[in-house]
């Protein structure tokens, strides 16, 4: 449902994916540094975080689920480590989980749209 990219060079990795994609990008407002991408079609696929200490730039991938509860709870028992629990946010209840091959990815239920 999300791809967010965290790197040094947000900036530059914006305007990268908005020469591949033709995506617009929009900068939010606030103390730190984080860009959504949106497609041509206006529609929001992922971010762009800046972490200017960062070493190196990774991608998270965020699953849409019913229960971030239950998924966590399935992913340990198959064999997955869950790096943090279940919590609410203002975007939705999320939890990070690795895979058995150590793959980080998020477990989200988006928060209801506003208005409704």
């Amino acid at each position: 449902m999300w791809s967010e990219l965290v790197t040094a060079g947000s900036r530059a990795s914006g305007e990268f994916y908005r020469a591949i994609f033709d995506y617009t990008l929009e900068e939010m407002p606030g103390d730190f540094d984080y860009t959504v991408l949106h497609r041509p079609d206006g529609h929001g696929i992922g971010g762009v975080m800046g972490v200017p200490a960062l070493p190196a730039a990774a991608w998270m991938v965020y699953f849409a689920v019913e229960d971030p509860d239950e998924a966590v709870r399935r992913a340990r028992d198959t064999g997955g480590t869950v790096v943090a629990e279940p919590e609410d946010a203002p975007y939705g209840r999320m939890a990070t989980v690795k895979d058995p091959f150590g793959a980080e990815f998020r477990v989200m239920r988006p928060a209801p749209p506003q208005g409704t």
